[in-house]
């Protein structure tokens, strides 16, 4: 995103509050978060056009993780799994 679009004194207030927020501990709990799954939500059905519930959603720390847990889906006969077809969002396993 281009920050010039952001007011400084808003930018600096969200940096404020997230480097004030508490740190993770080590595990991380997918579901957490569900401010952050319902701006995604609203996000990608503004943008790319793509209706999700933020239920759906599973926020995840970083690629490497997303990929791990990719790799352990279990494996499905349908093309609704990223890993199956990228170009197709469905549900994905919990």
């Amino acid at each position: 995103p281009d920050t010039a679009l952001i007011a400084e004194p808003s930018w600096r207030r969200a940096w404020r509050r997230a480097a004030s927020a508490p740190r993770a501990t080590g595990s991380v709990d997918p579901l957490d978060h569900p401010e952050l799954r319902r701006s995604l939500a609203v996000h990608l059905r503004r943008t790319r056009g793509i209706a999700v519930n933020p239920d759906d959603l599973v926020i995840l720390p970083g690629v490497a993780a997303a990929t791990r847990v990719l790799a352990v889906l279990p494996d499905s006969a349908d093309a609704t799994s990223p890993s199956k077809n990228p170009d197709t969002i469905g549900p994905v396993a919990r």
